[in-house]
């Protein structure tokens, strides 16, 4: 997974901390988190600054988001990746503007913050991808 996650970064991908730092800018992903979360004192959404911490109560909320990607994205494009075993599916998944690469043969790389860079993943890591 290091590998390929590297690999992944050379493409625009970003770690968890940065996907999670794009979607509390979103006032609609605030309120949820302050709801589902039951935290009163917001100041933590402005408070969030490249290589700052925050925490527990950031890890917290980190978590949460990274559940909300992983469960709420839905499918934005999908193809089928030929390989000389068997063909699989490679499917972008996006959630308010973050994207993930899923196959069925790969662990998760990352996350991408534009549908461009997820794709580019996919075509420039050497995989035979039938074009969509």
């Amino acid at each position: 997974m290091v590998e390929s996650s590297y690999l992944a970064q050379q493409f625009g991908a970003v770690n968890r901390t940065t996907a999670s730092r794009q979607l509390i800018t979103r006032a609609a992903v605030q309120d949820r988190v302050a709801r589902d979360l039951q935290i009163s004192d917001l100041t933590i959404f402005y408070s969030v600054r490249p290589n700052q911490s925050n925490g527990d109560d950031w890890s917290i909320v980190e978590d949460y988001l990274s559940d909300l990607i992983a469960n709420e994205s839905t499918p934005v494009w999908e193809s089928v990746i030929h390989s000389s075993a068997d063909d699989f599916s490679v499917v972008i998944l996006e959630f308010l503007g973050v994207y993930t690469v899923w196959t069925p043969e790969e662990d998760p790389v990352g996350y991408f913050l534009s549908k461009d860079d997820a794709l580019r993943y996919v075509f420039g890591i050497g995989w035979d991808v039938e074009p969509a």
